[in-house]
């Protein structure tokens, strides 16, 4: 962290003087454009040659499966997440979930690039789920529990997803959760092994800090046979459904929006409440880290020599995601 003591109330020519003089560096909206300017298009370009290239097929109704949520925005991204991972192993079922952005035709895409996989949209899962009425009214609380500001309507419903379709959705027994920007550049032994059916103790990927945001008091009031998850991230995720029952996930959904004074930052703040209530290990966060600005700009960046799977939440910054994603794929 910066030891530069920042003043709340300084005024605009302060301000440019602590930044410019002081600490040296772009404002951080200039920062972003100038990053975006620089990498984006560029990043845009190596996913969508990813996206296009060879197909790498899936297996159908295998004992495991990948889950991913993914919009009109991150299409490629999720394609180029897919096809890593599957290059090292493709004994699993890939399910794909769109959000309100995706039409028909970006669903032709994903299913055209792995082939065997199965693609929900966002209107055919709300179909499916209000055949279970507590779910859906469930689900439809979620939305309003994060804590986002106006405006970011579109966001809070495709959170909500990530709460109750992957399990809701998932027809085999283990299932796999993933986010877009991520990329598999090792062999995921971890995983595979898990993939096993002997293997069954629920995983999870972690930040290089702990970031849980409530006091671990008030959440053994709320879950008091629970051991809270000082360090969860939702990037990466792994359980076998017989340790989450659907009753099971409706309960600690239902204790979280009842408890208003409980942060919800996102959707892995329910998640990091099931994992801290069944027998769950975390990844290695030198085997499978992320990456952040934060990281990038203090010094703290991991060894990515290390990585198996790397957490590109840096998106475009320093154009890091598209070397890296060209190298995999080359």
């Amino acid at each position: 962290m910066s030891n530069i003591n920042v003043d709340k109330h300084e005024n605009i020519f302060q301000k440019m003087y602590r930044v410019f003089l002081v600490e040296r560096r772009l404002p951080i909206s200039i920062e972003h454009r100038y990053q975006k300017l620089l990498y984006a298009n560029r990043l845009q370009k190596i996913l969508r040659e990813i996206s296009d290239g060879p197909p790498i097929a899936c297996a159908k109704n295998a004992d495991a499966e990948l889950h991913m949520l993914t919009c009109e925005r991150d299409l490629y991204m999720a394609i180029a997440a897919c096809k890593s991972f599957l290059k090292f192993f493709p004994d699993i079922s890939v399910v794909f979930h769109g959000d309100e952005s995706l039409d028909e035709s970006m669903s032709d895409l994903l299913q055209s690039a792995i082939p065997s996989s199965r693609f929900i949209s966002y209107q055919g899962a709300e179909d499916i789920i209000k055949s279970s009425i507590d779910v859906f009214q469930l689900r439809q609380k979620v939305a309003g529990r994060f804590e986002l500001p106006p405006g970011y309507e579109k966001q809070r419903r495709a959170w909500a997803l990530k709460v109750f379709d992957f399990h809701i959705l998932s027809d085999a027994k283990k299932v796999i959760v993933m986010d877009s920007d991520t990329l598999f550049v090792k062999r995921p032994d971890e995983l595979i092994d898990w993939i096993e059916p002997e293997k069954s103790t629920a995983f999870y990927s972690i930040p290089q800090f702990p970031n849980l945001k409530v006091d671990p008091k008030n959440f053994s009031s709320i879950f008091p046979n629970g051991t809270p998850v000082n360090s969860f991230n939702g990037g990466l995720y792994g359980y076998n459904k017989e340790d989450v029952g659907s009753e099971f996930l409706m309960d600690v959904v239902r204790k979280l929006i009842s408890e208003k004074d409980y942060p919800i930052l996102g959707d892995e703040c329910f998640w990091r409440a099931v994992y801290s209530l069944i027998p769950s290990e975390p990844l290695s966060f030198d085997v499978y880290p992320l990456i952040t600005p934060y990281y990038q700009k203090n010094n703290l960046m991991p060894d990515l020599n290390k990585a198996k799977y790397i957490h590109f939440i840096c998106k475009h910054r320093g154009g890091l995601y598209g070397k890296i994603a060209k190298e995999v794929f080359r």
